[in-house]
């Protein structure tokens, strides 16, 4: 049986409000204070079906087909899912107006309720139209229209953000929902809380080409043809009371997992598991890459990583981001399980890609990190981490060791954080100031890995290093052969090379080099790639240990210049682009050469 038709109390029959979507008048219907409470009657089989395949279609993002008793027929919309496609669809085939259906707490906090509602529970409280002032044009385009209400989805966007009047109707659901009052927006607006999206629903009144409006017959005819689930209010008042007080599943503010699937990380060099979930802003998404088994798992190490596209894809040199990222990575490429949340959504500090270069340009003029928010009307940092840990906990980790510089991170993990470790910035002339600036503005334990080799206190042009290097996979270590040895030459240091067949090889060639040549310093050179050798463990054990044992057994200093790579993908990275580590190895080989040289001289 459905819900019987009732008036509010102290309302009559012909109670009249203004509709918003459509300037017709309608008659308030709500159930009855009966139904409203305890003790729902049975609910139908038709009602059932018709909600669920109206919550599939809706929680997807598909458009549903609502009705009310006032004879409204309306298009509703997830918020969360708007697209400029699916308001354009809504405007073609409706009115032309878009309604946002909110409750009365997020009105308050965007500061868009203008006056309380009066005459009853089921009327309407006076809201205003909206654009979103931010990214848009006009504000009358179906694109612009899908920003201003997903931005209403987005619990961090200012009340400044918002101009009005706009192109977005603002409407306050009651409280109750369809409990409360049977129309489309109470209705739509339940479908959000059950569906587990963001509490803020599209809607947009049919109409037909003569400019009249849908009847009950009209809506059918029209849900058929586009296939779209037609749900009537009176069927959701009865689904909801047939589910008592709650729908089983996560709250409506907890993330979702979407997708997951099996990926190879390279950085990583093992098979992770790669998890996406939407959470209740639609501009964030929680992208989880994890290693290993976490069920019950304790002092997991896990960053949480805000999008930086800039500096991860980029690698911008305005930020410590990429760096951070690909550093965490190799951390736990050297542990048994590892967790990275790559939160989508917070590029910029949450203010947005645009908006961050907008902020760059400021910074260009001398102006910080912080104070060029603060001057295009922006907060300084709009990210939250509650989601981060509900992800955490849906992953089944007990306890984290935690990667991150960031105050905030740690306060928002703390329950589950058994360690916090800092990750060092290597900064350069480019950062500086935005690193500086998040240490002592930010409160972020900032640590600027400055470390430099000091320059060799002896006279460098009677020195000797010699080169052992292997022609087996020569295109790769020709490359670092000429990084290497150039950066000895040009710090006026003569070469010594012997070229030997392989890696294995390595060992009694620098063996040879020492005893015939007597150089100051070796620098050993050669790449091992996995690809399909079933003996490539076998071999790295064996030659750094043979070339452990001999630097231990001898007084002259052996660099050792070995690279192990997956496959040649990842040699050619290693070596032929900023990854190749030729310099460093001749600098390190000529300060020890320098050292020894230092000693022998004080000794005498």
């Amino acid at each position: 049986p459905s819900c019987p038709a009732a008036q509010p109390t102290g309302q009559s029959a012909n109670t009249f409000l203004p509709s918003p979507s459509s300037g017709r008048p309608h008659t308030a219907g709500r159930p009855t204070a009966a139904m409203a409470g305890h003790g729902s009657p049975e609910c139908s089989a038709a009602a059932v079906a018709a909600a669920e395949a109206a919550l599939q279609a809706f929680g997807r993002g598909d458009l549903v087909l609502l009705t009310d008793d006032e004879g409204c027929c309306s298009l509703a919309l997830a918020a969360q899912r708007a697209t400029a496609e699916r308001v354009a669809f809504l405007v073609r085939h409706g009115t032309g107006l878009v309604r946002a259906c909110l409750g009365e707490d997020r009105l308050k906090t965007f500061g868009l309720l203008q006056q309380r509602p009066t005459g009853g529970a089921a009327a309407e409280a006076a809201c205003p139209s909206v654009d979103f002032r931010p990214g848009i044009t006009t504000g009358a385009s179906a694109k612009d229209r899908a920003a201003t209400l997903q931005a209403l989805c987005d619990e961090s966007s200012q009340p400044s953000s918002f101009s009005t009047p706009g192109h977005v109707f603002v409407t306050c659901a009651a409280s109750g929902g369809v409990l409360e009052a049977w129309r489309c927006a109470e209705a739509a607006h339940d479908l959000c809380g059950l569906a587990k999206v963001a509490p803020v629903a599209a809607l947009a009144e049919l109409m037909r080409e003569d400019g009249s409006l849908f009847d009950a017959a009209d809506a059918e005819s029209f849900a058929r043809a586009q296939g779209v689930p037609l749900l009537t209010a009176r069927q959701l008042c009865e689904f909801r009371r047939s589910q008592d007080e709650a729908v089983p599943g996560p709250p409506p503010s907890a993330p979702r997992l979407e997708t997951e699937s099996k990926m190879w990380m390279e950085e990583v060099e093992a098979e992770c598991m790669i998890h996406c979930f939407s959470t209740s802003n639609p501009r964030v998404e929680v992208v989880a890459i994890t290693k290993g088994d976490l069920q019950g798992s304790e002092g997991v190490p896990t960053r949480i990583h805000s999008e930086c596209f800039t500096g991860d894809i980029l690698g911008s040199q305005r930020c410590d981001c990429g760096q951070q990222l690909h550093k965490f990575l190799r951390v736990i490429n050297q542990e048994q399980t590892g967790v990275l949340l790559y939160i989508r959504g917070h590029e910029g500090r949450g203010i947005g890609l645009p908006n961050k270069i907008r902020a760059y340009k400021l910074q260009d003029q001398g102006v910080d990190t912080v104070d060029a928010n603060v001057q295009l009307g922006l907060p300084v940092d709009t990210r939250t981490y509650d989601d981060s840990l509900a992800v955490l906990r849906q992953l089944g980790v007990k306890s984290i060791k935690l990667y991150t510089n960031n105050p905030d991170k740690m306060s928002a993990l703390t329950a589950i954080t058994s360690e916090v470790v800092a990750l060092a910035s290597v900064p350069c002339k480019r950062n500086m100031k935005y690193l500086q600036t998040k240490r002592e503005r930010l409160n972020h334990r900032t640590v600027l890995d400055t470390f430099k080799l000091p320059k060799p206190a002896v006279d460098v042009s009677s020195t000797r290093i010699g080169l052992v290097y292997t022609t087996w996979n020569q295109y790769y270590v020709d490359e670092l052969l000429k990084t290497t040895e150039g950066q000895l030459h040009s710090a006026g240091v003569r070469t010594l090379k012997l070229a030997v067949p392989g890696a294995s090889e390595l060992i009694s060639g620098a063996r040879a080099l020492l005893k015939q040549a007597k150089p100051d310093a070796v620098i050993v050179l050669g790449i091992l790639i996995r690809g399909a050798s079933d003996i490539y463990d076998a071999t790295c054990t064996a030659v750094m240990t043979g070339l452990t044992e001999l630097n231990a057994s001898q007084d002259t200093p052996i660099v050792l210049g070995v690279l192990m790579c997956h496959d040649e993908d990842q040699a050619h990275e290693r070596t032929h682009g900023k990854s190749n580590p030729g310099k460093a190895w001749a600098d390190t080989a000529l300060h020890m050469s320098s050292l020894a040289a230092q000693i022998s001289n004080d000794a005498r």
